[in-house]
């Protein structure tokens, strides 16, 4: 009788602490006027439109690269949450063009001439982020956010790296950051065009990209892409010239945009359904947005309801791999700005569908949510715990980094020191709060995303990668195992 009262009890306990949880989030959700979902001026296309389906078909392309090797998926999986469970990216000359994730490995014996300078198992100095509802970020992409909107004469313009003097770059479409941004990758050498062929300028890669794509034909001798652009755009008596980078950019945006997973358990928590988080996700929650230390809390940069307020901090992450800069160093905004004060500076990424973007950080030092919010928390004791020799990190296992990377520490050292400037957060989070908090975080995933079944709009039919000579991305691994065994179990 005794322990039936008992058990009794502990339930009454939980419960109402439940519903105190409850009451404090929904104060906070009201106070600050939370929204479910993020919202921007933009259409929203559906995976199936025809723009969007001609997307994912150059998503997969090979013939936007230079070497034919490499295509956005290569680094933008839709079965790896938008991106490649990579510290740093391998983009050109890997291994097997077909394999991504940790299989994605680097052929360093093509690693010769002015690609000497990246070295190691990456072509790419940075992490990459996620393209999963990327269309809600409304200032700036890129980790340096070099695509942006400035304030130009009173109106709001995009600039790029390919604007004069930082004036608006008027070969994109107004207001759309995530068009000007499709318009880079082609051109980066360590990224997909490699470094066969010299160029004047960016817009002479495009020229070549579309007289590439043009040129493509079948076993007949057609030109495969011509019907591709036709039913995509939606204009049947068009003739090539239809095969425009504007409308390979246009068409790519449409399929990124397409990728809107924002449908989680914390928006339809903030909807009114009570039960879409558990106890834990929402103790997790109220840290979350519970004001610590000099008042700020993890929502003081990772704004609801997109989880980001798109500014740049210094957060002395562990400065791993070749960087951009020199002596490894990557600068961050400062390559942007040219300004010292934007030095290791980088913008605050979204966090949902956090839980499937490992790693983390901007050169992905991190491989764990945990690891990452306790470096936010307590970044000088996470630096002074890192282990520099990155055995923690899946992509250099068993490799001697040192060699590679000899000046880690003294550029983390460089980073640390700047951030103490501006004065390095403390809080007082204990371990226990952390791994809350982190149980929220997974909250924060649209379940779509975890379904094979559901992600297969994403992905190219057979026919298509059959006429259209795209990477079949779908292979299994050398082992016999499916390359999506991460998030489909």
């Amino acid at each position: 009788m005794l322990k039936r009262w008992g058990v009794c009890a502990l339930a009454v306990l939980l419960t109402a602490c439940g519903q105190d949880t409850d009451q404090r989030l929904q104060e906070t959700i009201e106070r600050q006027e939370i929204a479910a979902k993020p919202s921007v001026d933009l259409p929203i296309p559906a995976a199936d439109e025809p723009l969007a389906e001609l997307g994912r078909a150059l998503f997969f392309s090979p013939h936007l690269s230079g070497g034919g090797d490499v295509a956005c998926v290569s680094c933008h999986h839709p079965f790896r949450g938008g991106d490649e469970d990579l510290s740093l990216a391998v983009g050109i000359n890997a291994e097997d063009p077909l394999l991504f994730g940790h299989r994605r490995k680097l052929d360093e014996s093509k690693m010769v001439g002015d690609n000497m300078g990246h070295k190691g198992m990456a072509t790419m100095p940075r992490n990459v982020p996620t393209d999963f509802a990327s269309t809600y970020y409304q200032k700036a992409l890129f980790w340096d956010g070099r695509v942006r909107f400035d304030e130009v004469q009173g109106n709001s313009q995009v600039v790029t790296p390919d604007s004069l003097f930082d004036t608006p770059d008027h070969r994109v479409i107004e207001g759309d950051l995530l068009f000007a941004q499709t318009r880079f990758p082609v051109t980066n050498p360590d990224e997909m065009l490699g470094f066969e062929t010299p160029y004047a300028n960016t817009d002479g890669v495009r020229l070549a990209i579309e007289a590439r794509m043009r040129s493509v034909q079948n076993e007949a001798g057609e030109g495969v892409w011509l019907p591709a652009f036709q039913r995509g755009l939606q204009e049947p008596d068009a003739d090539e010239s239809i095969i425009s980078f504007f409308n390979i950019s246009k068409a790519i945006t449409a399929y990124i945009r397409s990728k809107d997973f924002i449908d989680t358990p914390w928006a339809r928590y903030v909807e009114g359904d009570k039960e879409a988080l558990n106890q834990r996700q929402k103790r997790g929650a109220a840290l979350f947005f519970q004001a610590k230390g000099d008042g700020q809390s993890c929502a003081s940069c990772h704004r609801p309801p997109f989880f980001s307020d798109e500014r740049y901090y210094n957060l002395a992450v562990p400065q791993i791999g070749p960087g951009m800069d020199k002596l490894d160093a990557d600068y961050g905004r400062k390559r942007v700005t040219r300004n010292n004060a934007d030095q290791f500076r980088f913008r605050t990424p979204s966090l949902l569908n956090v839980e499937h973007t490992a790693p983390y950080m901007h050169n992905g030092a991190y491989e764990t949510l945990f690891d990452t919010v306790w470096h936010h928390i307590h970044p000088e004791k996470s630096i002074e715990q890192y282990d520099f020799t990155l055995q923690h990190l899946l992509q250099f296992e068993g490799r001697d980094v040192s060699k590679d990377y000899p000046h880690m520490k003294a550029n983390t050292e460089f980073a640390l020191n700047k951030a103490r400037e501006n004065g390095l957060p403390e809080l007082d989070y204990t371990r226990e709060e952390v791994e809350l908090i982190v149980s929220f975080l997974e909250a924060l995933t649209d379940p779509c995303i975890e379904s094979e079944q559901c992600m297969s709009a994403w992905m190219p039919t057979d026919a298509e990668i059959k006429q259209l000579k795209l990477l079949d991305m779908r292979l299994s691994s050398p082992e016999g195992r499916p390359q999506s065994e991460r998030l489909f179990q």
